[in-house]
């Protein structure tokens, strides 16, 4: 009887060494592959995601850009701000807004003097030099009401304005280009309507 286990025994094929560490080996292969494929597909979602983020913060500066530029009767570009400090890009002076969207506190048509100034200024983004853009009302020369339409800008390039035609010009276009810290770079772009 025991002989006759031994037999059955040693009559199994089962698997050599062999085929076992080919089979290891290819197992390893496929763990790669499909780690590889795992860690390509979370980088691709984290950047879509960041770019989302970016284009979701400069969402406010489309709509509140294109009022201001179609409500202005002035416009100059590269002057000390008329409205808190710095540099603007852009300035916009008019008699009336209609009402500030993006600090959602209204401006009284009655006044006379309407001033909206973009400033950029330097900042840190995610540990490095950035920029940001802000939107900044005076109303009858009162103190400004601050507002940060873009957070997060690259360095560089700087945000930029073109005017079309004049700046003045009923009907020119205005263009406020901004790259944000994550994707291409942003064109804005309005027409004045009120001379």
């Amino acid at each position: 009887m025991l002989a006759r286990r031994s037999r059955r025994v040693g009559t199994d094929p089962g698997f050599t060494l062999i085929e076992l560490l080919i089979s290891i080996a290819i197992l390893g292969i496929i763990m790669v592959a499909l780690t590889s494929m795992i860690l390509s597909s979370l980088v691709a979602s984290r950047t879509t995601e960041d770019e989302l983020d970016a284009a979701n913060a400069l969402r406010g500066l489309s709509s509140v850009f294109e009022n201001d530029v179609a409500s202005a009767s002035e416009v100059k570009t590269g002057i000390a701000a008329g409205c808190g400090s710095g540099t603007a890009l852009v300035e916009l002076r008019g008699t009336t807004f209609g009402a500030d969207v993006s600090s959602t506190v209204a401006i009284d048509p009655a006044e006379t003097a309407v001033v909206v100034s973009y400033v950029e200024s330097m900042v840190t983004v995610s540990g490095a030099d950035g920029r940001k853009l802000t939107r900044r009302v005076c109303t009858g020369g009162g103190a400004p009401v601050v507002s940060v339409v873009a957070p997060e800008l690259a360095k560089n390039p700087p945000s930029t304005v073109v005017c079309s035609a004049g700046c003045n010009a009923v009907g020119s276009l205005i263009s406020l280009t901004v790259t944000p810290w994550v994707g291409d770079a942003k064109t804005f772009a309005a027409r004045k309507r009120t001379s």
